[in-house]
Parts: structure tokens; sequence; C-alpha cells
């Protein structure tokens, strides 16, 4: 059975169930498209989510990992799509958690990270997942200020009006 994917329902539950770091998320998207409107933009309308990554399979399958670049204590949102049995195949994998879920085509959960087990031959599963990078977030609460461009900049500036100035 195709499924669809519905962005609206992942970003309610983000919203309902962790409000305080769904606002995170949102007020960070925010200033950044507020610093940069010309070049940085939603991936659609009322995400909170700066990143997606659409897996176009046929058969994807997400190995046992964990999402570094991600912020540490943030969550993810992971969508999967397809024609794939979810009685044999492509279960949730929650390792910290110690349980396999089935995760049917058209189902979402947003969580802090995941893997899944593989399906059967003939079958097909795709898979949107949407999350944020950290250094996103550092960048925006440092306001949105670079401090070793910012350091290189002062410290070339310094040295060449100092060599500029002790010109004979």
């Amino acid at each position: 059975m195709w499924s669809y994917f519905s962005a609206d329902s992942t970003g309610r539950f983000f919203k309902d169930f962790v409000p305080r770091l769904h606002a995170y998320f949102v007020e960070t998207i925010n200033k950044l498209v507020d610093w940069c409107p010309s070049k940085i933009r939603r991936n659609y309308e009322g995400t909170a989510f700066t990143s997606i990554t659409i897996n176009f399979g046929p058969r994807m399958v997400s190995l046992p990992h964990r999402d570094w670049a991600n912020l540490s204590w943030g969550w993810c949102s992971i969508s999967p799509l397809g024609d794939f049995d979810p009685e044999k195949g492509g279960h949730l994998v929650l390792w910290d958690l110690r349980l396999v879920i089935q995760f049917p085509p058209g189902s979402s959960i947003t969580i802090p990270s995941d893997s899944n087990i593989p399906i059967s031959s003939g079958e097909m599963r795709y898979s949107i997942a949407q999350y944020s990078a950290s250094g996103l977030f550092r960048w925006v609460d440092n306001g949105c200020y670079d401090f070793i461009l910012n350091m290189y900049d002062f410290i070339f500036t310094f040295h060449f009006t100092n060599l500029l100035n002790n010109m004979p």
C-alpha cells in the first residue's frame, strides 16, 4: 500500500510533546531566515526543522547510528513511505530503549535517533527524515556571529595596520 507524508502531523506531534524544544527549533529557524532572507528559506511553511533528507530507496535501510552533527538533545522526524509489509520488515529500532516497533508506510515519529530493519525482496521502502544541525543553533545562539572568522579578521587587520603604521 502506498502512503502519503503529512508534514503537518509531524510538526504537531513535536510541538505537543516537547513544546519548549519545538519552540527553540522554531525560534532558531526564524532567526536564521530573518538574518538572511534572500538566501535562507524554510523547506516548507511551518516546519521547525532546518534540514530534510528524502531517501529514494528503493529498499532504504537505516543502519544503527548516532546523529552526531545534530543538536545532541534535539529530535528528528522520520516518515517511511512505500509498498512493504510492516509486519515482516521496515520496523523502527530504538536501540537505547531496546525496542523494535512496527513502522508502517505513512506513519511518522519524532525521536532523538533511530534505525530500521530490512524489508523483504521485491518490496519498496523510502523515507523522509527531518532534522537540524547543531552548528546552526550555535551560530544563532552567538548572534549569527562566527567567532573564528571574526578573530581572524581582527588579527589580520591588527597586524596589517601595525605593519602600515611602522613603515618608514
